[in-house]
């Protein structure tokens, strides 16, 4: 039996068709042009990087390696890999001081309880510092990478 057109109040109407007074799917609502201004679209002219401004094109790796201008940064890419080189150096010597902090726990047993509290506190001291000199280097190359941007839109 057919369902009837219009369904009744309290029917759903079968699956892929719209509910009475809908258009069908990839039809565009009838009905007045919504009033308004249009919204805003992007603005016209290059991607906006960082801050808003222009970023410069990016040349890679290797290409900011040998860039003997010096206008692309190789720190900001591998900022990264330095501080996880810097976490496992850290690491490792706070591991070979625990160590040896028990071996002169043999010899004198105040120093190397001592040495034993000092030790890890120390660690967490290093790699405190380690991740703030890290997020200086990166908001220094930040800085010139955004007054590059306003000299390049004639702000600066």
């Amino acid at each position: 039996m057919a369902t009837p057109y219009p369904p009744d109040p309290g029917q759903q109407p079968p699956y892929n068709q719209p509910p009475h007074g809908m258009p069908p799917p990839g039809m565009p609502p009838q009905g007045p042009p919504p009033q308004g201004p249009p919204p805003p679209g992007p603005p016209p002219g290059p991607p906006l990087g960082m801050g808003g401004y222009p970023s410069p094109p990016d040349k890679g790796f290797f290409g900011a390696l040998f860039d003997f201008n010096f206008d692309y940064f190789v720190t900001s890419k591998v900022i990264k890999v330095l501080y996880v080189l810097g976490m496992v150096a850290v690491a490792l010597s706070t591991l070979i001081s625990l160590v040896s902090a028990f071996v002169v726990m043999g010899d004198t047993p105040g120093m190397g309880i001592v040495l034993l509290v000092a030790t890890p506190i120390l660690g967490m001291i290093y790699l405190i510092l380690l991740r703030i000199w890290m997020e200086l280097l990166i908001v220094i190359f930040k800085i010139g990478e955004d007054l590059r941007a306003m000299r390049e839109r004639g702000g600066f």
